[in-house]
């Protein structure tokens, strides 16, 4: 039986919800050593002091892992806000254009250039992090994109960030296609980075709409949206390259069944405890389990500016089958079986059912 001992990987995008959600998912974020919670809840984190006290409620559940915090970028959002967040230790700034995901309807459009203005001289001279969902929904006459092409149009919009404010250190999440992660190649910049799902890397989006456009899997929806299979390529492709620009957020963002099952269900994928067995199977696909430390519990931490993780996880090479739900909760691609199983965190024996 091949047994692996890893460093203890961080995620570094991850929505841990609030109320009864949050207390039936949490445990599984317990093989981490960071989580960066986004705030995109509801209520929505806006403040240093919304941040501080969904920290509170997080840790109150004597969770294993650091939340770490960040504040969501809205209309709201002033630089007197972006300043007392660094004031209180956050580092982070989160912007979910509106309309294009769960909980931004208090959000900017990605060209809301004059409002954004105002905000981002704070967020680069503060040195917090801007997190960008890198989509637009509309254009300016209003006509709604594509879900196929929304984040390659956006990639101009990041470009005028970067040339604008280039000592702002912009992470594009959870990049989708082959264009936004030649971008974040071709700008060879020490304040662009991105990190990558797994989701992106295994699933296309015939794994959930027909050839009509008509959704056929609520439980494999997210936004942006799965790809095409070139694109599934080049983000697994980017994933296993040892590029410390790629690392790992995983974007879980579970939702109730009975949501995900209305008429118009809500996008966001959980693989529960297994998204850290699905990257580590793309690896393993690829040959690359050499390079999945450095991808899982390396690069992230040291761009953010943390110290590596001193604890461990251990893994074996066993056939399990991933359960199909729980808690009120399917799970994206549950009940598969997988090769590899967590069985200890820092020696310590951990169960991730």
């Amino acid at each position: 039986m091949d047994k692996r001992i890893f460093r203890l990987p961080d995620n570094w995008h991850a929505h841990l919800r609030m109320y009864k959600l949050f207390l039936a998912i949490y445990h599984h974020f317990n093989i981490y050593g960071r989580v960066l919670c986004i705030g995109n809840t509801s209520p929505l984190i806006e403040t240093a002091y919304d941040a501080i006290h969904y920290k509170e409620d997080v840790l109150e559940q004597r969770v294993l892992f650091e939340p770490v915090m960040c504040i969501m970028l809205t209309q709201d959002t002033t630089p007197e806000m972006i300043y007392e967040a660094a004031k209180k230790g956050i580092k982070f700034v989160k912007f979910i254009p509106v309309g294009t995901s769960h909980g931004a309807n208090k959000g900017l459009r990605l060209d809301d250039f004059m409002e954004l203005y105002e905000i981002f001289p704070a967020i680069e001279g503060t040195g917090l992090h801007l997190l960008i969902h890198a989509e637009f929904m509309s254009g300016q006459d209003g006509k709604e994109i594509p879900l196929l092409d929304r984040e390659e149009i956006a990639i101009a919009s990041v470009s005028i960030y970067h040339n604008r404010f280039p000592g702002m250190q912009i992470t594009v999440e959870h990049v989708s296609t082959a264009r936004m992660i030649d971008f974040v190649k071709s700008r060879d910049s020490a304040s662009i980075r991105a990190t990558l799902t797994p989701h992106h890397a295994v699933l296309t989006y015939s794994d959930v709409f027909d050839h009509k456009d008509r959704m056929i899997n609520p439980f494999n929806y997210c936004l942006p949206v799965l790809k095409r299979e070139s694109d599934r390529q080049a983000v697994a492709q980017a994933m296993i390259s040892g590029d410390e620009r790629f690392f790992a957020g995983t974007d879980a963002a579970p939702h109730w069944i009975r949501h995900k099952k209305s008429n118009k269900p809500p996008p966001g994928i959980s693989f529960g405890s297994s998204e850290y067995l699905r990257y580590l199977e793309v690896f393993e696909g690829e040959g690359a389990i050499d390079k999945f430390e450095d991808f899982t519990s390396r690069f992230g931490a040291e761009y953010y500016g943390y110290s590596l993780n001193k604890e461990t996880i251990t893994v074996v090479q066993e056939e399990w089958k991933s359960p199909l739900s729980e808690n009120g909760i399917r799970y994206c691609l549950g009940g598969e079986m997988l090769r590899w199983k967590i069985i200890e965190r820092n020696g310590d024996p951990i169960v991730m059912n």
